[in-house]
């Protein structure tokens, strides 16, 4: 059985449709679940499943996130997975923040992997846990 995942984003006032295999390319944005699911068996999904707002938020390089505690709109220049942390680009750097306190308000990654510049100024301040290797490999870094 193959499901599309639904998760409510509050600031679009509507549900974003995504494959898990693909968490950061959306398929749709529908404003109830009923539309959803109709939009699910559109796309070949058997159904939705929808992802309460406690679940873990995938945040990766370059996409946009609103942090929540200041209000404040930030690209994302590095995510650590292991230890819930990201950190914005921009001044002053290195800003870091909780991904719990951010929410996605556009996936970026897919479009614009973590660039060059991005991963240099992440070594250059000894954060290169912060460094997406899937971005390396493809800047032939690694």
């Amino acid at each position: 059985m193959s499901l599309l995942n639904a998760e409510w984003i509050g600031h679009r006032k509507a549900f974003r449709l995504f494959d898990a295999e693909h968490p950061q390319q959306t398929v749709a944005y529908e404003a109830d679940l009923k539309t959803a699911a109709q939009r699910a068996g559109d796309e070949g999904y058997d159904g939705v499943d929808f992802i309460s707002e406690s679940a873990k938020v995938h945040i990766m390089p370059n996409d946009i996130v609103l942090h929540k505690p200041t209000g404040e709109t930030w690209v994302v220049c590095g995510v650590n997975h292991t230890d819930g942390t990201l950190i914005a680009c921009g001044y002053p750097f290195p800003s870091k923040a909780k991904v719990e306190d951010c929410e996605l308000l556009e996936a970026r990654y897919h479009v614009e992997p973590q660039s060059i510049e991005e991963i240099n100024i992440l070594k250059s301040h000894g954060l290169d846990n912060y460094i997406d290797v899937r971005s390396a490999i493809f800047h032939d870094l690694l």
